[in-house]
């Protein structure tokens, strides 16, 4: 029971952005990377289709909320990887079951380690990560401090969870104590 409870905590702390899908018509979207620009941020994302077709993806379509809350549409388009942003829009042929990649281009002042919210078509993904530079690991953001003692109530226990450490990803390690509920 101890290790569900240690499981449940990891989850609830967790912030995998990159596993947030999308649906839009015909398929779905997901982050594949952000990284920091000059002049600003950009979002490699992967479209993968249901079906054979084609679609604009327009950079309206896409925006970021800095974790200040300012928030950015974007600005550029292209069709993948670092400079490749360099329209108003991204024109798509696409055969289902392949991911294509295409990439959306932010102007920020700021050089943020993370992005609240990437919202596509209105729908947000959260905790993005972002690199300082195209193909580097995103530096992990450290996870908001545990409270010594997080009491939840549940089922028929009650776990107490102690001595939480913040482990990688945002995820945390913590001792759970479980006693039957009245």
């Amino acid at each position: 029971m101890k290790r569900t409870a240690m499981m449940i905590m990891g989850l609830m702390f967790s912030a995998n952005a990159f596993a947030q899908n999308i649906g839009v018509e015909d398929g779905s979207i997901r982050v594949q990377q952000c990284y920091v620009v000059t002049d600003g941020v950009q979002c490699d994302f992967l479209f993968t289709a249901t079906k054979n077709g084609s679609k604009i993806f327009g950079v309206s379509d896409f925006d970021v909320v800095s974790p200040d809350g300012r928030s950015t549409k974007g600005t550029l388009a292209g069709l993948g990887g670092p400079g490749s942003a360099s329209g108003y829009s991204v024109n798509l042929n696409y055969y289902a079951g392949t991911p294509i990649k295409f990439s959306i281009f932010f102007v920020m002042t700021e050089k943020p380690t993370r992005l609240a919210v990437v919202g596509v078509f209105g729908k947000p993904i959260n905790n993005v990560p972002v690199a300082a530079k195209y193909g580097a690991a995103p530096v992990a953001a450290a996870p908001a401090p545990a409270p010594a003692t997080v009491v939840l109530k549940s089922g028929p226990y009650n776990a107490v969870l102690s001595n939480c450490k913040a482990g990688a990803n945002g995820t945390a390690t913590c001792i759970a104590t479980l006693t039957p509920s009245k």
